[in-house]
C-alpha cells in the first residue's frame, strides 16, 4: 500500500508564490527619501498657491505627491515646514550662493547679478511667495524660521559692505544698517510693486530694476562735488484745483541750489508764496464784504 508523502518545501514555496505580479503603476511611491521629500514639497506648493495654505490638508498633499499621509510627518513636522523649505531653497539660498562666488565681480555687476536672479525667481515663485509672506505675518513659527534665514543673508551682505569700507570703495556708514536697507530695497521692490501695486513687471520693468537699483545704491542721488540742496518751501504748494505741483528742476519755485545742479537758467521769482507752504486762501467775494459791513 502506497502512502502519500508531504509536498517538498520547494514545491510548497511554488504553491505559495503569488500569481499576480505587482502593477508598474505602484512605482509612483518611491523608496528614495530624498525623492519623496522633493515630491512632497513640489505637490504642497502647487496646492498652497492654488487653494491657499490653510485650506490645504496633509491628506491632499500626500495624494498629490503619491505617498502615504504618515510619510509627510517623517520628513516634515508641519505644513509650515514644507512651505519654508521651498521658500528657503528658492528665495534665500541663491542669494548666499551668489555672494559666496562674488570674487572677481565688481560691485555693480554683483548687484546686477543679484537683481537678475531675484527677477527670474520672482516669476517662478510669485504665488508661493505671496502665501509665505502672508503666513509669516500671522504665524510666529514661520516668521521665526524666515527671520533666521534673513539674518544669515544680512550677515553676508554686511560682510560685503565692511570689505568695501576697508578697501576704500564705500563710504564709512553703519554696515548693518546698509545691509538691512539693501535687503529692504530688494524684497520691497517685489512685495510693494509686484504684489500690492501690481506695476511689476509691466509698468515697472525688470530692466529698470536691474539697471537703476545698483546705480542708486552705489551712487545715490547727488552729483559728485555738488552740495545737497534744500527745498525752498517746507510744504508743497497747491494749484488752482488743490493739487500739489510737481517740483520739476525747471519749475519756477525750485530752489536755486537744486536748479544749479540740474543746469536750469531761468530766473527765480522774487517770492515763493506766503512761505508757510499752506494752500492760498481765495479773496472774499463782494457779497461777503457787504455781509460783513452790515453785521
Amino acid at each position: 500500500m502506497k502512502t502519500s508523502t508531504a509536498p517538498s518545501s520547494r514545491s510548497a514555496a511554488k504553491t505559495l508564490k503569488p500569481s499576480v505580479k505587482p502593477s508598474k503603476s505602484a512605482g509612483v511611491r518611491t523608496r528614495d527619501p530624498i525623492d519623496k521629500r522633493r515630491k512632497i514639497v513640489a505637490a504642497a506648493v502647487k496646492l498652497f498657491a492654488r487653494q491657499g495654505f490653510e485650506r490645504t490638508t496633509t491628506r491632499e498633499i500626500a495624494q498629490a505627491a503619491g505617498v502615504a499621509e504618515g510619510t509627510i510627518y517623517v520628513h516634515f513636522a508641519s505644513k509650515g515646514d514644507i512651505l519654508f523649505e521651498f521658500f528657503q531653497s528658492h528665495a534665500i539660498a541663491p542669494i548666499l550662493t551668489i555672494l559666496e562666488g562674488a570674487e572677481g565681480l565688481d560691485d555693480r555687476e554683483l548687484l546686477r547679478t543679484l537683481l537678475r536672479n531675484r527677477v527670474e525667481m520672482f516669476g517662478k515663485i510669485k504665488d508661493v511667495a505671496r502665501v509665505m509672506i502672508g503666513e509669516a505675518i500671522f504665524n510666529p513659527k514661520i516668521a521665526g524660521l524666515l527671520r533666521r534665514e534673513l539674518n544669515e543673508c544680512r550677515e553676508r551682505i554686511r560682510s560685503f559692505i565692511e570689505e568695501g569700507i576697508e578697501a576704500g570703495r564705500f563710504r564709512k556708514l553703519d554696515p548693518d544698517a546698509v545691509a538691512r536697507l539693501i535687503m529692504s530695497m530688494f524684497f520691497g521692490t517685489f512685495i510693494l510693486w509686484g504684489f500690492i501695486a501690481g506695476d511689476f513687471p509691466n509698468r515697472f520693468t525688470p530692466d529698470q530694476v536691474i539697471e537703476t537699483v545698483p546705480e542708486f545704491l552705489l551712487g545715490g542721488l547727488l552729483i559728485d562735488g555738488k552740495p545737497a540742496g534744500r527745498l525752498h518751501c517746507a510744504k508743497p504748494r497747491f494749484g488752482a484745483a488743490g493739487q500739489a505741483k510737481n517740483r520739476h528742476p525747471d519749475a519756477p519755485d525750485t530752489p536755486a541750489s537744486l536748479r544749479a545742479v540740474h543746469g536750469c537758467k531761468r530766473p527765480l521769482p522774487t517770492s515763493c508764496g506766503s512761505g508757510s507752504g499752506e494752500r492760498p486762501r481765495p479773496a472774499p467775494s463782494p457779497r461777503t464784504r457787504s455781509t460783513r459791513r452790515k453785521s
